[in-house]
């Protein structure tokens, strides 16, 4: 969570929010001006640094990703890999289901 605190406050404890935004890391003091709509938010240099290299990191990681999917469409068709012969699959797959089709008749 984050502390909102007038501007005006701000003037008159900014020693004190110093020394709390660097001794606690991921503090942040959201300092409010009556006047405007946008705020401003106190953080330790260290924090925003953190903050900086962890956006570049997803930057680069969506960049990639983007890459690569614009880089060829992926297609079903081709995308699988047999680790041995089409008919050794079958053979297998037809020798199973003989197997299960006795188990399931001989026990009516």
């Amino acid at each position: 969570m984050y502390e909102i605190i007038p501007i005006s406050a701000v003037r008159t404890r900014v020693f004190e929010l110093f020394d709390e935004v660097v001794e606690r890391p991921g503090r942040k003091v959201v300092i409010a001006h009556r006047d405007r709509a946008e705020r401003a938010v106190l953080v330790s240099e260290a924090y925003l640094a953190e903050l900086e290299a962890r956006v570049a990191t997803l930057e680069t990681v969506v960049a990639r990703v983007s890459e690569r999917a614009s880089a060829e469409p992926f297609s079903l068709i081709g995308s699988a890999r047999l680790h041995s012969s089409p008919d050794a699959v079958l053979d297998a797959t037809r020798a199973d289901q003989a197997g299960r089709a006795a188990r399931k008749f001989s026990q009516d």
